[in-house]
């Protein structure tokens, strides 16, 4: 690639996203870090989940709960909008308890 002084360009990187995850992945960004500014934190990392899933035909719920104490609070779960069918489910399989890590994981094996 050339600029327009007719320089060449570097080749671009791996993309602020790709190095985000591959840095949670060897666990320089932990669970209870915020997803980086870049992403808008943890909202627009829902928003993005969302859509994966509704493009592989499900839906992302979140807990309505609205005690920070609750052992459910802020978690997910995936559900089969056609059946209300829960398809991933915290460690009792009955509901939320999912964390956006472990939804984004699910969606992506």
């Amino acid at each position: 690639m050339t600029d327009q002084t007719g320089e060449k360009t570097p080749k671009p990187g791996p993309s602020y996203w790709d190095r985000t995850r591959e840095a949670r992945k060897r666990g320089e960004l932990g669970h209870g870090e915020p997803w980086p500014a870049p992403f808008g934190g943890d909202k627009v990392r829902e928003n993005l989940l969302r859509r994966m899933a509704a493009r592989q035909g499900l839906a992302l719920m979140k807990s309505r709960r609205r005690d920070p104490r609750a052992v459910d609070f802020g978690t997910y779960m995936l559900v089969d909008p056609d059946t209300n069918a829960v398809v991933a489910a915290g460690s009792d399989g009955h509901g939320y308890g999912l964390t956006l890590d472990d939804i984004e994981e699910w969606l992506t094996k």
